[in-house]
This record gives structure tokens, sequence and C-alpha cells, in this order.
């Protein structure tokens, strides 16, 4: 380099990161194209480089990702630290969240309404497969009744455990689209179940207690909370079927005589474990 332009440079340091990882990129070369001076990033990313005084490009490039030009801005300091995202050529070649993350682990936010406390598991078998278990427990299950066509309040405890495997048609790097299928089965206790006579004019409690199983399948969208961090969601809809195995009927004393009680189990399709129509939303991690 011409010794006039000793004294006259400017020295700028930092590193490069992938743009969607966030981790550091080595052997990214950093050109100054003007007095043709150029660096080399390390193992942890850094480089350092002397941008002559009359100079303000640099240009980064790498095989497997596009370049990137940077421009020193006017009236900065002539020691700078810079942080260089560079962003990969081909996902399906680089290290993205989804091959460098196996597990996800999130909590049912909608389900909080019916007194559940639910947590979600998957585990990636690939970039388009995964399996995966989704556990709800009732502590203090209860039915929306205000919303399930005026029927009686009804608590309730019981856990329901629901393996299912996915399938991802559409994937990126921010999320991606899915298809679930699952097989729900559960225990429920109902220690005061209420059945009804004369469209609820009397009424009579009985104790249940019961398994079930069912099937369901749902259509869903995984997206991440925010490019390079761990933040997960999901949010899909599907149908389900996950019948409340007990008696709809019983038999039961009224003044002096026997009468049938009929159970009013409309809640538990509606916005219950076994509601027909199963949305779900969660939050959470992938690790």
């Amino acid at each position: 380099m011409p010794l006039i332009l000793v004294g006259q440079e400017r020295v700028i340091t930092g590193i490069v990161v992938n743009s969607f990882t966030k981790k550091a990129v080595e052997n990214v070369k950093v050109s100054e194209l003007k007095f043709n001076n150029s660096s080399i990033t390390d193992s942890t990313g850094y480089f350092r480089i002397e941008l002559p005084k009359k100079s303000r490009k640099l240009l980064f490039s790498n095989p497997d990702y596009f370049a990137f030009r940077y421009t020193k801005r006017p009236g900065t300091h002539n020691h700078r630290k810079v942080k260089i995202p560079l962003k990969p050529l081909n996902f399906k070649e680089i290290d993205t969240v989804w091959k460098s993350y196996k597990n996800a682990l999130s909590l049912s936010i909608n389900e909080f309404m019916t007194g559940a406390v639910a947590v979600r598991y998957e585990r990636f078998l690939g970039k388009k497969q995964s399996i995966g278990l989704h556990t709800s427990v009732y502590l203090y299950g209860f039915n929306n009744f205000i919303f399930d066509l005026g029927s009686n309040p009804v608590n309730y405890k019981g856990i329901k455990l629901a393996p299912f495997y996915r399938y991802y048609p559409v994937k990126a790097n921010s999320g991606g689209v899915y298809l679930e299928g699952k097989i729900p089965f559960g225990y429920f206790n109902f220690d005061q179940l209420m059945y009804g006579y004369e469209s609820n004019a009397y009424t009579k409690n009985f104790p249940q207690k019961f398994w079930t199983i069912g099937g369901a399948v749902a259509i869903g969208y995984m997206f991440r909370l925010s490019k390079g961090h761990h933040g997960v969601g999901n949010i899909s809809v599907g149908a389900q079927v996950f019948p409340m195995d007990v008696p709809t009927e019983q038999e039961g004393e009224l003044f002096d005589g026997k009468v049938t009680y009929t159970l009013g189990n409309g809640w538990w399709y509606i916005t219950g474990p076994g509601s027909f129509i199963e949305i779900k939303l969660t939050l959470g991690g992938i690790f």
C-alpha cells in the first residue's frame, strides 16, 4: 500500500454470522475493492481490515452465501465494530434451525379455558416429519356452560394423551404448514355428573369414571416467534372423535316413583375434551 496512506487508514472489525441461525461463519473473504485490500474471517467469524480514507465499501463473500456489500457511513468513528449477516444460498445444505434443533416443547394456551394444563412435546425426524405427544391434565376441568346451549355447570378431573404424527408438505426456516393425525385416549372422573328430568326441572347427580379412545386429524402452522431465537408457536384446527363413554340415561327415584334421568352432554362435544372441532394454540421453544 502506498506510503501516503499510512496514518490515514481506518480499522474496521466485526463478526460475520449466518442470517438465520446467527452462528459465526468462517472463511468469509472481506474485500476492500478500491485498493485491493482483503481479510478472512476466523472460526469465530471475526475479521479485521484496514480501510483507506478514500474507500468506504467492503464486500463479504463466501461460496455458500450470497455476497454482502457494506458501506461505512460518513462521520462514524475510525475504529468501528460491525455485525454482518450473510444469507445462505441453499437452505437444504445448511444447518438451519430445523436441523440444529430436534425438539420442541410448548404450552397450550386455549386449554386453560377448560381447566386443563396442557403440554406438547414434538420430536423432529427430519425436515418434513415429526412425532410427539400432547398431554392435557384436567386438574379442575369444567364446561364453558355459558357457550354450551345453557348446559348446567360440570366439574371433573382427568388426563388426555394424544400421540401424533406430523407431515410438513411446506416448510421454510421461518415455519411450516403441517398435516397431523393423532389417536387420543384418556381417563376421566366425575364425582358429580348431573342428569336431568323434564328439561332439567329435576336433576340428580351420578358419579362416573371412564376410559375413552378416539381419533383426530388437523391442519396447522408452526411458526418461529423471531428469527435466530428459540421461540415457536403452533396454531391448528381439526376434526375429532372422542366419545364421552358413560350411560346417557340413569334410573332414579322421584316423588316415590322411578323416573329416567337424561344426561346433557352437549358441552363435551362443543368445548370439552371431546369437541368435534378442535382448535389449538400453543407457545413454547425449540431446542
